[in-house]
């Protein structure tokens, strides 16, 4: 166990998703302390030192796990919860239910996750940074804290730095947080069991390949879908219906749902008694998605601009069979790099002779999980200005590609296509099918948050289903955030109130035995039903989907029709 844990930890082992039916590795490559997911999916870790350089012509594209961002961030009453929870007969709270969170962790010490006991509501955490406890069973690394062990913290005072951000805090608290009188306060599925798993940061070598700064908070893929199985394992041994939420996203991958995360989130959201709620991220005001098309022989120019003092990023296009795209480049000073074939297992180094620009190359002519190509490109240290990706075709019939910036808190400078398409820009895993997806809007005037995500799915499959407030919206205040309460923006705070109603209708289901094959398919189709629209809008749209989130309007259609 000592020795997996300095693979799981140490910058000398880079982290890899391997699945059981084909670990897409190069040969002879060993790894080591596979970490079990699913019966699809597991987590490994290669020795950089003897293992090919990471690249995606030596390893699957999947393999390499994505690196995702916090979607940061009374509405309650929009969504018309409170009817639900008080109506008599019915009185709805989340009572034995699990609401599960991956995230930045929880303060235990926040009143709201607290009983009149002084009891804790939280049934356990897998702190996966904190090295120095017992790992939970079927895992190799972290440390778990169950109800007895957060109770004797609570009680003696003792340190404990549950949650050095907030984010974790924040949704916990929306989604299930006790309710707080004089703070005017309260949570949605206020008598729901707590289970979180504190994310630990993605390793340096993970964010040198994408070209992040090592300040910069990220977190691995593959730790996200450790957690999710942790999950998972305690709603089995506490034989309890479980929510799932998510407020992190990736603005990188085929936007169709194929990478690891979303296969294996629609694979879980299958489960009886199983609900998955994620945001659709705060992308959609930041210009980072381009949509073109590409004819025959002649090339279609993606101009970029690059903000000042930017040190690198990584950008993704995706074509559609069978279509074969490659690309050139004009920088800045007029230098121009003629077009670089696309063959299978290429990847090249370009420079330039009047800049420090470098830019890595890689062609994925059929990539694993979405037979579509992919052109991964990182540049190192561009020079500020105008840049134009040219985007070329050969063996053409559709000729459509699109084209993705990586988040743009992972960038330094202001950097964005001039032509950009605000649609298409949900981060995964919103864009699995099976999940719920939330956007954000003001229930103060009903307008969608900005920087909400916009749909749909590259091949239009409606995103997000449903909106939910996301606005100016009380949360207690802790970490990076002010003692206190304070008001919270973005998709993650309205996933958050979705999942805390998906408790509700799993107590209602599950635990009153009213339906007892309930899972997110059910729910999600109940919400869809009772959602408000708003008149002269078209429906489902772009922006919010089927609507806007009305629990009691869902219930009432659901114990009626």
């Amino acid at each position: 166990m000592e020795e997996c844990k300095e693979y799981v930890y140490s910058e000398k082992y880079f982290d890899i998703i391997a699945e059981y039916t084909s670990v897409e590795l190069p040969l002879g490559v060993e790894y080591y302390c596979p970490q079990s997911v699913s019966d699809r999916y597991s987590v490994a870790y290669v020795d950089l030192e003897t293992a090919p350089e990471i690249t995606v012509r030596d390893y699957s594209y999947s393999a390499i796990p994505n690196l995702y961002g916090l979607m940061d961030i009374n509405a309650i009453d929009a969504t018309n919860v409170e009817r639900l929870s008080k109506f008599p007969g019915l009185e709805l709270k989340g009572e034995n239910v699990i609401v599960g969170f991956v995230d930045t962790g929880i303060d235990i010490f926040e009143k709201v996750f607290i009983n009149q006991g002084n009891q804790t509501r939280i049934l356990s955490i897998w702190d996966q940074q904190n090295q120095n406890g017992k790992p939970p069973l079927g895992f190799d690394f972290g440390t778990e804290l169950n109800r007895s062990e957060i109770n004797q913290i609570i009680k003696s005072g003792d340190q404990y730095q549950g949650d050095l951000n907030g984010h974790g805090t924040a949704m916990a608290a929306i989604a299930c947080g006790n309710e707080v009188g004089e703070e005017g306060f309260s949570g949605v599925a206020n008598q729901s069991d707590i289970v979180v798993v504190k994310l630990k940061e993605a390793k340096n070598n993970l964010k040198e390949y994408y070209l992040v700064e090592e300040s910069v908070e990220a977190y691995g893929e593959n730790d996200i879908m450790l957690g999710i199985s942790y999950l998972l394992s305690v709603a089995k041994r506490e034989r309890k219906p479980i929510v799932i939420v998510l407020g992190l996203g990736t603005s990188m991958g085929d936007h169709n749902g194929g990478a690891p995360l979303p296969q294996y989130l629609n694979d879980i959201s299958n489960r009886i008694g199983v609900c998955v709620v994620v945001c659709a991220g705060n992308e959609g005001a930041y210009r980072l998605h381009y949509e073109g098309v590409v004819t025959g022989n002649e090339a279609t120019d993606v101009e970029l601009r690059v903000g000042v003092d930017e040190p690198g990023f990584t950008l993704e296009i995706w074509g559609e069979t069978p279509d074969i795209l490659s690309v050139g480049f004009v920088s800045p000073l007029g230098e121009v790099v003629e077009r670089i074939p696309a063959r299978v297992g290429v990847s090249e180094r370009v420079t330039f002779l009047l800049e420090q620009t470098e830019i890595f190359v890689e062609y994925k002519l059929v990539e694993s999980a979405s037979g579509e190509e992919l052109i991964f490109l990182k540049i190192k240290n561009p020079t500020e200005g105008i840049w134009t990706v040219r985007v070329f075709g050969n063996n053409v019939l559709g000729g459509r590609f699109n084209a993705w910036l990586q988040l743009k808190q992972f960038m330094t400078g202001d950097n964005f296509f001039l032509q950009s398409v605000p649609d298409i820009t949900i981060t995964e895993p919103g864009n699995a099918q099976n999940v719920i997806t939330v956007a954000a809007y003001n229930d103060e005037n009903n307008a969608i948050l900005l920087e909400s995500g916009r749909g749909y799915t590259v091949d239009e499959i409606v995103k997000p289903e449903l909106a939910a407030p996301g606005v100016n919206i009380r949360v207690p205040g802790v970490g990076v955030f002010s003692e206190g309460y304070i008001s919270a923006n973005g998709t993650s705070i309205a996933a958050a109130i979705v999942a805390g109603i998906c408790a509700l209708y799993l107590e209602w289901g599950i635990v009153r035995e009213n339906d007892i094959y309930i899972r997110t398919a059910y729910i999600k189709s109940y919400l869809i039903r009772g959602a408000i629209r708003i008149t002269n809008i078209n429906y489902p749209n772009r922006q919010s989907g089927f609507g806007y989130v009305d629990a009691f309007n869902s219930f009432t259609i659901l114990v009626t029709s």
